[in-house]
């Protein structure tokens, strides 16, 4: 078997991720391991649904095997998220290749990263960073005075995290970047993004066409949920922490926590973050910043201590068999009391009470020590 690792969110699985599973087939690749986000996203904000829908979405959409990519690491910026994907997918021990969907494809985004890593050896970004740019900005104008196209679009962005985190943990595995089919925000050449489906479900629209079969009908039942069913707990506990605290906790970079705290009388969180914005403090900044005191994600991301399976099929089964003699981490379909100390664990079982509450029916959290895996 040819395995290629995904890392995603399927936010949910829509027909751009099976065309990237379909385009790895024609390459010869015939299992596929997907690491995705749980039930909180890169982008700083509660999944559509629950981590375990998603994951059986997948398998019944494609992917024959789907570990979680562990909570700290999916609300991290692109560096830290693509540590954790690859961390995760090397540690199976069993992969041939790693593979995402990027905006400017495999041989562009090559060319970019190359540059990127030639800037970073001379010292420009260092450099940059100096004189007060973000290190984001910092990348793109030593990349474009390299004379190379640098792209701002979040796929690419994170593409150059992969390759940068593959080169320092996994350099035996080709990374392959497939060229996303569609915008990134709405809807052209027959894939609609993941935003906007998820915009239309939120306004009760039927998504059918935008999902293969086997997403939507999971997708379509599913209770979905919404950060802002949480924000008037958020704005509350912001009103009442101090800067210190804030400091012990992921992205809140120096004077993020003063400007947080000053402004936390607003009344919704899109005033919050309109009112923290500045030059040094973009918006995507200042979410994840916000989400991740919120959750006490701590300054040091914990270690990646485990896998843990959310949903396989037959050949994953065949995949999990193998993984038995190879895996550098121990594999887990559901995590233990016993794991309670470990500070991973911890950060898990905190998110899941607190994503409980952005659904309809807060229903019962817990989950990573009351659910198993689920074969499909």
């Amino acid at each position: 078997m040819k395995i290629a690792g995904i890392i995603a969110e399927y936010n949910p699985f829509h027909r751009g991720h099976e065309y990237q599973i379909q385009a790895l087939r024609g390459m010869g690749y015939d299992g596929f391991i997907a690491a995705i986000s749980g039930n909180f996203v890169q982008r700083a904000d509660a999944a559509l649904t629950d981590k375990y829908r998603r994951a059986e979405a997948a398998v019944r959409s494609g992917a024959d095997l789907v570990l979680e990519l562990p909570l700290p690491y999916a609300v991290a910026s692109a560096e830290d998220f693509g540590t954790g994907g690859v961390t995760v997918l090397s540690a199976t021990g069993v992969l041939d290749a790693i593979c995402c969907g990027c905006e400017s494809g495999n041989e562009k985004n090559l060319r970019q990263y190359e540059a990127l890593q030639k800037a970073e050896a001379a010292g420009t970004v260092g450099e940059k960073m100096k004189v007060g740019l973000s290190y984001p900005a910092a990348c793109r104008s030593a990349v474009i005075e390299s004379g190379e196209d640098w792209s701002d679009e979040p796929n690419d962005v994170l593409a150059l995290a992969y390759r940068k985190a593959i080169d320092r943990i996994a350099p035996q595995l080709p990374m392959i970047a497939i060229e996303r089919k569609g915008s990134y925000h709405g809807n052209s050449a027959g894939f609609e993004s993941a935003e906007s489906i998820r915009n239309r479900l939120a306004l009760g629209e039927s998504v059918e066409e935008s999902l293969p079969e086997g997403s939507y009908e999971i997708i379509k039942s599913a209770p979905y949920a919404d950060l802002t069913r949480l924000e008037r707990g958020i704005l509350a506990y912001y009103r009442t922490v101090s800067p210190d605290e804030l400091k012990n906790y992921y992205g809140m970079r120096e004077g993020l926590p003063e400007r947080i705290c000053k402004s936390a009388g607003a009344f919704t969180l899109t005033e919050l973050y309109d009112q923290v914005k500045t030059k040094r403090f973009p918006h995507s900044a200042i979410r994840r910043a916000v989400l991740c005191g919120y959750l006490k994600i701590p300054e040091k991301l914990p270690k990646i201590t485990y896998l843990r399976v959310l949903s396989f099929n037959e050949k994953g089964q065949e995949i999990l068999k193998e993984m038995k003699g190879k895996a550098t981490l121990p594999v887990c379909s559901r995590l233990s009391p016993e794991m309670r100390n470990d500070p991973l664990v911890q950060a898990q079982l905190r998110g899941d009470e607190i994503f409980a509450l952005t659904l309809p029916n807060p229903g019962t959290p817990l989950q990573d020590l009351t659910e198993s895996a689920k074969k499909i």
